[in-house]
């Protein structure tokens, strides 16, 4: 290479290639991002300019540092969070389009843009082509120094800083919500007993950006305007607000974390003083409230029409009961109580035929008073001393909202009656009802009384029939 020096006008040879590089990439934006004035989408396309002072001659590609980009707390915005490229520069700027995958305002603090590349002909070590270029080359490595220090510059084009920009905004939410009835007998059939701790509750609200599926992890406190947001409970159009008057335990605090809210677990849709409902078509709704106007988009997975507000898929809400019906029959036969799982409906109290889960447990669970003798291990009633019957239950688990108590014959002439208790306060207990009428506290066991031999009528009628005229 030959050079001149334009002083004194003499020319000499260079044995080595050198670069000459700009002092300094001046930073520049013409998307409107004035923090005060000028909001955007997180995600949302801007650009910046990189001005190399120079009208010819500049080739290079400038990148960024996120160590030296700060958010809106002044902590660096990390890797992957600022997205997008210079273009190569065309001889004074380079120009690259870019993306802010969180909310609030970034500043890019000085050599936060920088090129480290368009010197690299000067940062080669050792000997190269007959030269020696030492063992830190012909630039300061690292450095964006237009200060000589033992006659070397930086290697480093450094970048003005720029900024505050913003201020970011979520782009859009997304949100689940999920019922999952403790009982799932088939689509659209499913049902949870009030009081019943197995109501499964997914809700999970996430604040994100425009490119992609990133979550907004500084959408939080600290960051201001948060949006409202509230979880209710839907009956066709009915509110429970709030719902954690129902709810056992409460939802977590209705507060951001990170971009998110999270509420997940197994709950108890509570008992009222009294029976009600049904609620059949029981749903979450969710609804944000942003001053940005960011709307959710999708839900469960599933691309939507922007909306305020969403209902989870729904599920049915019940006020359930075991009742135990008194029963008759002959000594000589098997008596059969059947033991029915019901609901309260509006006006009354009906089979739930939907139930094929509810297990009361096997005879142990069923308590026999008012015989001389009573056997509680194995279901036996005891007449006079001698076995009359036995109790065995079939099936144990509700079929079509039915458990069949079966009472094997006593045999002839050992008439007399039993009271049969379900004893379900420990594993039941949302199924106990006000059954002895004085303190209307609904929380009684079940009873009937089961008699044998008992207005059987009389052995020499086989018909009795009455004419009207």
């Amino acid at each position: 290479m030959r050079i001149r020096n334009t002083t004194t006008n003499q020319s000499a040879c260079s044995s080595d290639n050198f670069a000459i590089r700009p002092r300094q990439l001046t930073l520049a934006t013409t998307t409107p991002l004035n923090p005060l004035t000028n909001t955007r989408k997180a995600g949302a396309d801007f650009n910046l300019t990189a001005a190399s002072g120079v009208t010819a001659g500049y080739t290079g590609t400038p990148t960024t540092d996120p160590v030296k980009i700060v958010d809106h707390n002044t902590v660096p915005i990390g890797a992957n969070t600022l997205t997008g490229v210079f273009s190569p520069a065309t001889g004074a700027n380079a120009v690259g389009t870019f993306q802010y995958l969180d909310v609030g305002t970034i500043t890019l603090n000085a050599n936060a843009v920088f090129d480290a590349t368009f010197t690299a002909v000067d940062q080669v070590t050792g000997l190269v082509g007959g030269v020696d270029h030492g063992a830190g080359g012909d630039c300061i490595a690292n450095s964006a120094s237009n200060i000589a220090s033992v006659g070397f510059y930086g290697c480093t084009i450094g970048g003005t800083a720029l900024g505050p920009l913003g201020r970011f905004f979520p782009d859009h939410y997304e949100v689940t919500a999920t019922l999952t009835g403790a009982c799932t007998p088939g689509t659209g059939n499913e049902f949870t007993y009030m009081g019943q701790p197995a109501l499964g509750v997914t809700i999970s609200i996430q604040a994100m950006a425009s490119a992609g599926a990133t979550p907004l992890s500084r959408y939080t406190s600290g960051y201001a305007p948060l949006a409202e947001f509230s979880v209710t409970g839907d009956n066709n159009g009915t509110p429970f607000n709030p719902l954690n008057n129902r709810l056992t335990p409460d939802l977590p605090a209705f507060q951001w974390s990170s971009g998110a809210y999270a509420g997940p677990g197994i709950y108890s849709f509570d008992r009222a003083i009294n029976p009600d409902g049904p609620f059949d078509n029981f749903r979450l709704n969710i609804t944000i409230n942003d001053a940005d106007g960011a709307q959710i988009t999708r839900l469960n997975g599933i691309a939507r029409t922007g909306a305020s507000a969403v209902l989870s898929p729904a599920t049915k809400i019940r006020y359930g009961r075991l009742r135990l019906p008194n029963a008759y029959g002959p000594e000589t036969g098997t008596l059969i109580v059947p033991a029915r799982l019901e609901f309260w409906n509006g006006a009354n109290f009906v089979l739930n035929s939907q139930d094929n889960c509810t297990n009361p447990g096997g005879v142990a669970n069923y308590r026999l008073d008012n015989t001389l003798e009573v056997n509680q291990t194995d279901g036996t009633i005891l007449i006079n001393g001698a076995a009359a019957t036995i109790l065995t239950i079939n099936p144990t688990i509700a079929n079509a909202g039915l458990i069949n108590l079966s009472f094997s014959p006593p045999g002839p002439g050992a008439t007399g009656f039993t009271d049969v208790t379900a004893l379900i306060a420990v594993p039941l207990p949302w199924l106990l009802y006000e059954w002895e009428g004085a303190d209307n506290d609904f929380n009684d066991n079940p009873f009937a009384r089961v008699n044998f031999g008992i207005y059987r009528g009389n052995d020499r009628i086989i018909n009795w029939r009455e004419v009207i005229r």
